[in-house]
C-alpha cells in the first residue's frame, strides 16, 4: 500500500468514526464505538510501523554496498536508496541521522543500521518492509 492509498484508507475510516459517532445516540453503540476507535488506533499502528520510511545510504565505490544491491536484486525487491558519492548534503545528513559518516547504512523508522551482514540480516526477517521491483 503505497503513502497516497494508506492516507486515503485512514481519512476514509476516521470519516466513518465520525459520522457514527455523532449520528447515534444509543450509549450501547457509543462504548462499542469506543472499542472500534482503539482497534482502528492499534491497526494504524501497525500500518504505519508496516510503512515507515526505510532508507538505505550507499555509494558506488563501496563493495559492501553492492553486496546489499546485489542482495535486493536477488529478491526482487527495492528500497530508497540515498548514494552519498560527492554530494555533502547527503553525507551530512547521513550524519546528522546516523551520528557517522558510514555507507552501507540503513535507516530504520530513524535507527541506523550499519554493516552489509547486519542489513541484508535485517533485510531477510522483514520482507514487507521493502516494494517489489517493477
Amino acid at each position: 500500500m503505497d503513502d497516497v492509498a494508506r492516507s486515503v484508507f485512514i481519512k476514509k475510516s476516521l470519516n466513518v468514526l465520525r459520522v457514527t459517532s455523532y449520528d447515534n445516540r444509543n450509549h450501547n453503540l457509543k462504548r462499542k464505538m469506543m472499542k472500534l476507535t482503539f482497534s482502528l488506533a492499534a491497526l494504524f499502528g501497525v500500518l504505519n510501523t508496516l510503512f515507515a520510511d526505510v532508507v538505505l545510504y550507499s555509494s558506488h565505490r563501496c563493495p559492501y554496498c553492492r553486496n546489499v544491491d546485489n542482495y535486493l536484486q536477488s529478491v526482487h525487491k527495492k528500497v530508497s536508496t540515498k548514494i552519498i558519492d560527492d554530494n555533502e548534503v547527503l553525507r551530512e545528513e547521513l550524519k546528522n541521522k546516523g551520528g557517522k559518516i558510514q555507507v552501507p547504512c540503513l535507516i530504520v523508522d530513524n535507527y541506523p543500521l550499519y554493516g552489509s551482514v547486519e542489513i541484508i540480516g535485517w533485510m531477510k526477517t522483514h520482507p514487507e518492509r521493502f516494494q517489489d521491483e517493477t
